[in-house]
């Protein structure tokens, strides 16, 4: 293993993820992430992962291989750089792929507004 990859801390919520238990991972960002992580209501059955509001995506060990990863935004957006950033950490964990979602009322889209993210696409990527 990578030591640079090793000295990364997990991000929040990474600690209740049972590697056995799901296929699909949300991956909140976003002004008020926070505040829908920790909410009682339970608006996306499946496991949930953080990235705290302006933090560095690449900082994080980021626990989603063989996993397919939502990203839901919550209030504030954050950079798109920061979201493609976030993108290339997923699938460079092993992501199956990475999709995103954003809802400036509080709540997740219906709609896929967004690109999908795959291996492939961040190999071309770096080459």
């Amino acid at each position: 293993m990578n030591a640079l990859f090793a000295r990364r801390k997990l991000p929040p919520f990474a600690r209740h993820l049972d590697p056995a238990d799901q296929d699909t991972i949300a991956v909140l960002t976003g002004g008020n992430a926070w505040q829908r992580a920790k909410s009682p209501y339970h608006w996306f059955q499946g496991r949930r992962l953080l990235l705290p509001f302006g933090d560095d995506p690449a900082a994080y060990r980021w626990p989603v291989a063989g996993r397919e990863c939502l990203v839901f935004g919550f209030g504030k957006p954050e950079p798109r750089e920061r979201l493609i950033a976030l993108s290339v950490e997923l699938v460079r964990s092993g992501a199956l792929f990475v999709l995103w979602s954003w809802s400036d009322s509080g709540g997740p889209l219906c709609k896929l507004p967004s690109p999908i993210f795959r291996g492939e696409t961040v190999r071309r990527a770096a080459a």
